[in-house]
């Protein structure tokens, strides 16, 4: 959602959703906007990784990691780790999900750096 100050104008920081198919498309909007801060959500929205499906998650981890290096060759984004389950659902109680989710904020963190990440919840 948009953040509105008291005169009802846009902040300077917005919240943005989008799979990862449309994050290419994100980061060449948001470069032309360089004094907009945005947090991505939900890890940039990988979604149903670790179901058995090799050839889904092979895509989705392409379209991901593309989209994600675009993303955070721009200083002013940032993204939240959230919504993990939804990333990989039961990764909680299953080691090798565990360890996909492991690699999965790894590489967030390695291309974002730890200052431009933060995290919510473990869901």
């Amino acid at each position: 959602p948009n953040k509105t100050n008291k005169t009802n104008k846009l902040t300077n920081k917005q919240t943005t959703k989008a799979n990862p198919r449309q994050l290419p498309r994100w980061a060449r909007v948001i470069a032309r906007h360089p004094g907009l801060v945005v947090v991505l959500d939900h890890l940039g929205h990988p979604r149903g990784l670790g179901q058995g499906d090799a050839e889904h998650d092979a895509a989705e981890l392409a379209a991901w990691r593309h989209g994600m290096t675009a993303l955070a060759a721009l200083p002013n984004v940032n993204v939240k780790l959230s919504m993990l389950g939804y990333a990989v659902p039961g990764w909680w109680a299953d080691e090798g999900k565990e360890a996909l989710v492991k690699g999965l904020v790894l590489e967030t963190v390695e291309r974002f750096g730890s200052e431009r990440f933060g995290a919510t919840d473990r869901h």
